[in-house]
């Protein structure tokens, strides 16, 4: 259950949908299954609501010139936007690749300090892992990824 909480707490520090699908695929596929927290039912309640929206003939163009007339279908980047994976410039892919690395490099830094290893020399191994050579930019990408899992360390 931690998994979880760490997705709801990623989400609702980024916004970013990416944590939301990864929370609901780890409760259809872990072993046992869990049920969808709400917080993700509230989520796609709020995709449900832009998809269906959609297919409205006031949202989008018009198939036909009778009373049959049909939505069109919408562009990949509409649909994109009413799944919330793009916006503004924004992808959530790409953002959430990012923003797993850096919960990455907070948790194997905070993982060597638990063990014991020097802060230094955590830092150091965080950086090689990183292939990052600027301690001011290491530092930051882990206080990052320390703050998307919520922790105030």
């Amino acid at each position: 259950m931690v998994h979880l909480e760490n997705m709801r707490t990623a989400f609702a520090v980024t916004a970013n949908p990416f944590f939301v699908w990864q929370a609901i695929h780890w409760c259809r596929n872990e072993r046992p299954q869990t049920d969808v927290p709400e917080w993700c039912l509230e989520h796609l309640g709020q995709v449900a609501s832009r998809i269906n929206s959609l297919g409205h003939v006031d949202a989008v163009g018009l198939i036909g010139k009778g009373r049959g007339r049909a939505p069109e279908t919408p562009t990949p980047a509409e649909m994109l936007r009413a799944l919330g994976f793009i916006s503004q410039g924004r992808n959530a892919f790409r953002n959430a690749g990012s923003q797993m690395r850096k919960v990455r490099a907070a948790g194997r830094f905070e993982a060597m300090r638990s063990a014991g290893t020097p802060y230094k020399a955590a830092l150091e191994e965080v950086m090689d892992w990183l292939g990052e050579p600027n301690e001011t930019r290491a530092k930051t990408i882990i206080r990052t990824g320390k703050r998307i899992l919520g922790s105030k360390t």
